[in-house]
């Protein structure tokens, strides 16, 4: 039986029970894709069901299929199973049809389904497609996150107040590409996996070490993601149409990205290096979009509960900005999610400035003050003042793949810094380039 039918057998065999909906929905494992107090609605719902006050034709009863009138269509080499059965009722949900076809969800995932009434009864026909290697679902990213947020493991760490330079200090972690592989036959070496990524994520906290030394201890800490965290999905750009070598699976790469983030992040919460810490991510590029979103929103989650003193900005939009002191800064990962065919270039163009100044005029932008736009995508340093305003691309965690050496030549991986003044206009810019 589904827990669905479980949970409507369960109220059948025990009307008058006080157990909670929670609880009931808790012990059948049902709809685990939804929060509480939806969960506990759905057991709700199913307790009516059984007494016949909501939907009296959905009153329990188990389905009948008959056998003779089924039909399993298996195509091993596209990764899809077609069936269809003539039932004596009409399938209500998606997990009735699992349930009713008795198919493997370890395997297979249903991708559409409809019913049309014969008759006979109901004629009902449903495609599945084979769930692929590596397949991230919803159980793993909840199993993940338990392990990350077990609350015994998380004591609330809170920020010892000291006297700071008056300063900012923003670090641009910029297309880190979690999973992304450059092919052996490339012209020039680039190893990347998890042992590297949490060598340069520790080279990270070295530098702003060694600048907290030099400078002091900063008023605010600013750790940027400008996009492109995870390099695809099932080895494509979530964009799709543009297949990636990979050495990680979906699984792998989100845990990659969860727990080496976790790690950089409990270090530097503990440093004292500033007296607030803020974690940028912009979520709207053209590798990872949604993917992206996703491990950035497990991470901002873990953040806000284990330093709740931390701000944590999830970034949606194509460009947007923040404001410290006098200064304005435009965050952007320079190409979006689904619309750009080209995204911001390296060397500005009057196209691009046009562009830019839009977005300053749209948004009122103070043009006396200082206006820098800060952008990832083409893994490359560089820096040009326009008439209104700094534009900045920055270095790639993860450097060159094989397509960027052979159209571009070699990259050197690196991370940007930039050090802002509260009260003045003058920025002081850097690199650290990894060993």
């Amino acid at each position: 039986m589904s827990p669905k039918e479980l949970i409507i057998r369960h109220y059948l065999l025990n009307p008058e029970t006080e157990e909670t909906a929670l609880s009931i929905a808790n012990r059948f494992n049902y709809r685990l894709e939804l929060n509480d107090l939806q969960r506990a609605k759905a057991v709700r719902d199913l307790k009516r069901v059984s007494k016949g006050t909501r939907h009296p034709k959905m009153v329990y009863k188990p389905t009948i299929k008959n056998t003779k009138d089924s039909s399993y269509k298996e195509n091993i080499d596209k990764g899809t199973l077609e069936v269809s059965s003539i039932l004596s009722d009409e399938p209500r949900s998606p997990q009735e049809i699992i349930d009713i076809h008795k198919v493997d969800e370890s395997i297979w995932k249903l991708s559409q389904y409809w019913s049309k009434e014969k008759s006979n009864g109901w004629l009902v026909s449903a495609m599945f497609v084979q769930k692929k290697t590596g397949e991230l679902t919803h159980e793993d990213l909840l199993n993940d996150l338990s392990t990350v947020l077990i609350t015994d493991n998380i004591v609330p760490y809170v920020v010892v107040q000291q006297e700071s330079n008056k300063k900012a200090l923003f670090v641009y972690l910029s297309d880190k590409h979690i999973g992304a592989m450059t092919k052996s036959d490339a012209m020039y070496d680039n190893v990347y996996n998890k042992e590297v990524f949490r060598d340069r994520l520790t080279q990270v906290y070295t530098k702003i070490l060694e600048t907290v030394h030099l400078v002091g201890v900063f008023e605010d800490i600013y750790i940027c993601d400008l996009g492109d965290s995870m390099d695809g999905w099932n080895g494509y750009t979530t964009r799709g149409g543009h297949k990636l070598p990979q050495n990680m699976d979906n699984k792998e790469a989100f845990n990659t990205y969860l727990f080496e983030h976790k790690l950089f992040f409990d270090n530097l919460m503990r440093s004292g290096f500033a007296n607030q810490y803020h974690a940028v991510m912009q979520t709207n590029d053209n590798h990872s979009s949604d993917y992206g979103y996703i491990a950035n929103q497990a991470l901002g989650l873990y953040l806000e509960t284990a330093y709740p003193g931390i701000k944590v900005q999830l970034m949606t939009k194509f460009l947007e900005h923040i404001n410290y002191g006098l200064h304005t800064i435009i965050l952007t990962h320079g190409k979006d999610s689904e619309d750009l065919k080209h995204g911001l270039p390296l060397q500005l163009t009057h196209k691009a400035e046009n562009f830019l100044e839009k977005y300053i005029n749209y948004h009122k932008i103070d043009t006396n003050y200082p206006i820098h736009v800060i952008k990832g995508d083409l893994h490359s340093e560089s820096q040009q003042v326009a008439y209104h305003f700094r534009y900045r691309n920055v270095l790639s965690m993860y450097g060159a793949s094989k397509w960027i050496m052979n159209n571009f030549g070699p990259s050197h991986a690196g991370v940007s810094f930039d050090i802002y003044n509260k009260n003045s206009k003058s920025v002081y810019s850097f690199y650290h380039l990894f060993n």
